[in-house]
């Protein structure tokens, strides 16, 4: 099963299934029992279940006379859930930009959309407490969907990340991905005069990819092998 695939597939069949009939459009209980050939107080069940996960939403609609009806629709977080090929396309066009531009140019690039992209992040001013850009940091990484937390280690903030949105691609491309890419995203996050250093990496085998967080000037972490 590929990462893409995953999501989908994490949902069972059967909310897997209605998911992709209302990918055409929203839906009520009936219609949706009518086409998984099931009862609609079943489906209600379902539909219940990925209304609590922010999957679906319900509205009612008034057509003609009578009582309203109740339709679903998927959320934006409900069609994330549906197969996507990003991380093959992304693999693709790092690979053609290796070819036609040369290393020390993507290298530039990445550092480059990292540094946009964190500015285009909720994240805390650099002259907030240390914890608290931290803490905004790995909200934002929330939002983007690595599923990160902060960890207190005899006083040492770490971030943890136990998924990772560009898992495929890291592990075809870690240097790029997660030594220029991830690194640079991460310190533009922090910022100020802190400074997130790799020590593990999901990519290379860890369970979990973990960063140091440090200010300048004390002593570094031991990096990732």
């Amino acid at each position: 099963m590929t990462s893409e695939e995953g999501g989908m597939a994490l949902l069972g069949e059967t909310r897997a299934r209605i998911v992709d009939l209302l990918l055409e459009g929203a839906k009520t209980t009936h219609q949706l029992g009518q086409l998984l050939k099931i009862h609609h107080t079943a489906v209600r069940a379902q539909l219940e279940g990925l209304e609590r996960n922010g999957l679906v939403l319900a509205e009612f609609r008034h057509e003609g006379v009578g009582r309203p009806k109740k339709y679903y629709a998927l959320t934006e977080d409900g069609r994330e859930l549906l197969p996507r090929r990003y991380q093959v396309m992304l693999e693709i066009i790092l690979e053609n930009l290796l070819k036609t531009h040369g290393r020390a140019e993507v290298e530039r690039l990445m550092r480059a959309v990292a540094k946009e992209l964190a500015s285009k992040l909720d994240i805390a001013p650099s002259d907030s407490p240390l914890g608290d850009r931290v803490e905004k940091a790995v909200d934002a990484l929330n939002e983007l969907g690595f599923r990160a937390s902060v960890v207190k280690d005899g006083g040492q903030l770490m971030i943890v990340r136990t998924s990772c949105v560009f898992q495929q691609t890291a592990a075809a491309h870690h240097d790029l991905v997660c030594q220029v890419f991830d690194q640079e995203l991460l310190n533009a996050s922090v910022a100020g005069d802190a400074r997130v250093e790799m020590v593990q990496s999901q990519a290379k085998g860890d369970c979990v990819c973990k960063h140091v967080v440090h200010i300048e000037g004390s002593v570094p972490a031991a990096r990732a092998a």
